[in-house]
């Protein structure tokens, strides 16, 4: 099975890491040219959980056209994914898999636009990660990967790729019905990536301030409101209660989004929080607090912009 990872970020070098070291035949397209050079000069190094090791293997900018492969896996930001999609196509010649492994919802349905549905798969990750430097990445915590059909439904193919990860390192988790998964996903992401980046403080320090316990539950209630409204049924009381053991978790970790905003770039929020809030006006469901984050997010990402043009 040949395997391309398309975003060398923190989640898309981590799994490319695993799954090579794994012995899986896998390759790295990635647009940010230090890190092309670095992980092409000296390999990719992960620290943390795992310990200490590099991993050589192939890194291109752009998809080379007489390299396609078995598995796309979309790990890019959530606003690039449909240019991705058409940038790399000639990845997926031959009737290759898609998959999305991405923050956020909306992700699927940009893929699906280029690809189609019936060679279109999906995942969440709940591994935690963050770029140290071009090509280093911190390791910070495992987690859990699910993987499913776009369509719906447990298929051979899926079982397969599943099977794979899991046999060379990072266990992966077939399912159903993906939906649930991914919703799950972006509660705990509603709540943790923009409070954790507005205060700028990592993920751990999000429980000991005891005011914030009933702002990140409500989080988590909007979304889970949102998500039924969809037809994707989770508990709250589970979720919640997810969300908690995975601060504790990745308590060292740096939210993706608080990485975004340091850095000055655009962030993931209309993908997150943004979503559940989309979710809210379409149904006439109540979203205040994750639309108040949205606001907040966005206004922060233009001050940032603002200062750094002044």
């Amino acid at each position: 099975m040949k395997i391309a990872i398309i975003g060398a970020g923190a989640v898309g070098s981590v799994v490319a890491g695993v799954l090579a070291r794994g012995g899986l035949d896998v390759r790295l397209i990635e647009r940010n040219a230090k890190t092309v050079a670095h992980i092409a000069a000296h390999g990719l190094r992960l620290e943390g959980v795992r310990g200490s090791y590099v991993v050589r293997l192939p890194i291109h900018r752009d998809a080379p056209t007489a390299d396609s492969v078995d598995l796309a896996v979309f790990c890019v930001k959530a606003y690039d994914t449909a240019a991705a999609a058409e940038q790399h196509a000639a990845l997926c010649a031959g009737g290759a898999l898609a998959m999305s492994l991405q923050n956020g919802v909306g992700n699927v349905e940009s893929l699906a636009a280029r690809y189609g549905d019936e060679r279109l798969l999906a995942g969440s990750t709940t591994l935690a990660a963050h770029v140290l430097a071009p090509g280093v990445v911190q390791h910070a915590a495992d987690g859990e990967t699910v993987i499913g059909e776009a369509r719906g439904g447990l298929t051979p193919r899926l079982r397969e790729i599943a099977a794979a990860w899991t046999a060379a390192g990072l266990p992966a988790r077939a399912v159903g019905d993906i939906r649930e998964a991914l919703w799950a996903k972006l509660c705990v992401n509603a709540a943790i990536n923009p409070v954790a980046a507005l205060l700028g403080v990592r993920n751990g320090e999000l429980a000991r301030a005891a005011s914030l316990r009933p702002l990140l539950e409500d989080v988590v209630r909007e979304a889970v409101a949102a998500a039924a409204a969809l037809g994707v049924t989770l508990d709250a009381a589970a979720v919640i209660a997810r969300l908690w053991q995975v601060i504790a978790d990745t308590r060292d970790n740096r939210a993706s989004m608080l990485a975004d905003l340091a850095a000055g770039g655009r962030t993931e929020i209309d993908a997150i929080n943004g979503a559940v809030a989309a979710v809210g006006r379409a149904r006439g469901l109540p979203t205040p607090v994750n639309d108040a984050l949205t606001r907040l997010v966005q206004a922060a990402v233009e001050r940032s912009r603002a200062s750094d043009g002044a």
